[in-house]
């Protein structure tokens, strides 16, 4: 993974056009990419999620996830489209990065959507896989890690 890769985070009423015209186009590809894309991918939750997204100076965006709020009767946060360009350790980066925002700002219980190629990632950041509730999404499984106070 290159040294130039810069991460950004923003609300979604802090994306510029370009930001969200590059983050819904990457993310359709990705989708495409991984067979998983048999939703909408427009489904209403992005004004209410941060926007994570990592920018290589010669490749563009080349990883992304969302971080939905806790919202409704859902009292927990949900990460999902955690999506990456296939580069050596971006995974991990995007994983840790989503993960240090999430207990540098929430300290909250999260529950992720991922590839079954994102598990061992996750289970070492101590994710469990969630087997009451399946992923809304095809080819997708559902995790949750417990936020402890130790964290």
């Amino acid at each position: 993974m290159g040294l130039g890769i810069k991460w950004l985070r923003r609300e979604f009423h802090q994306l510029s056009a370009d930001e969200l015209y590059q983050l819904m186009v990457f993310r359709q590809k990705q989708l495409l990419r991984i067979e998983s894309f048999r939703q909408v991918d427009a489904d209403g939750l992005d004004p209410l999620a941060w926007h994570l997204m990592a920018f290589d100076p010669e490749q563009g965006m080349v990883a992304y996830a969302r971080i939905c709020l806790p919202f409704g009767t859902d009292p927990e946060l949900r990460v999902d489209r955690l999506l990456c360009e296939p580069m050596p350790g971006l995974e991990a980066a995007l994983v840790a990065q989503v993960l240090d925002t999430i207990d540098h700002c929430f300290k909250m219980t999260v529950e992720c959507e991922v590839t079954d190629a994102q598990l061992e990632v996750l289970k070492a950041r101590g994710f469990e896989m969630v087997v009451d509730r399946p992923a809304s999404r095809s080819g997708m499984v559902s995790m949750r890690r417990e936020y402890a106070l130790e964290r």
